[in-house]
């Protein structure tokens, strides 16, 4: 869980060519979702000019500024949502599928996760973005993975079922971190 106090600040720093870079920095660090370290900088690929001598320019800034100021505050209702334990919608449309794989490529059991994986992008139809998350939609994943059929002619064992189901679960807590 992240600090409630954590700010987060619009900063600028010179690079070549007479501009600036606008990053966000944090304050204190919070965890990258992704790697999962601790980070204080996040670049946002937003330059400005250093010294804007045409209207154009000055208009530009506003512009690049104003924008990078929408970011930050994406930031912190993100920082919020995690605080208390909610998935972060502002990832909203992204893939769910993705994650699940950079979660399942980071894993020391990569062979158990893999077999989760596929199952759950079988029951998503290879096709899953955060949005989509839902409890029912967890439970159909279980319930779709008790009925599937094995090789054998039987049915999925529970034990099998709810280790798969316990990876998906895992991949959804790291998405709330």
């Amino acid at each position: 869980m992240t600090n409630l106090c954590t700010k987060v600040t619009v900063r600028k720093r010179p690079i070549k060519n007479g501009q600036l870079s606008l990053y966000l920095d944090f304050y204190p660090a919070i965890r990258n979702p992704r790697t999962g370290k601790l980070s204080r900088r996040e670049y946002l690929g937003i330059y400005i000019y250093a010294h804007p001598k045409e209207k154009f320019e000055v208009q530009y800034n506003k512009s690049m500024l104003q924008n990078a100021e929408l970011i930050r505050c994406q930031r912190i209702q993100s920082i919020i949502n995690q605080d208390f334990g909610f998935i972060d919608h502002t990832k909203g449309r992204e893939s769910f599928i993705e994650y699940f794989r950079e979660a399942m490529n980071e894993s020391t059991n990569y062979r158990n996760w893999e077999n989760a994986f596929k199952h759950f992008c079988n029951y998503a139809k290879g096709e899953c973005c955060f949005d989509d998350i839902t409890v029912e939609f967890c439970q159909g994943f279980l319930t779709h993975m008790l009925k599937l059929k094995t090789p054998s002619g039987g049915t999925m064992k529970a034990s099998t079922a709810n280790n798969n189901f316990g990876k998906l679960i895992a991949v959804i807590r790291r998405a709330c971190i």
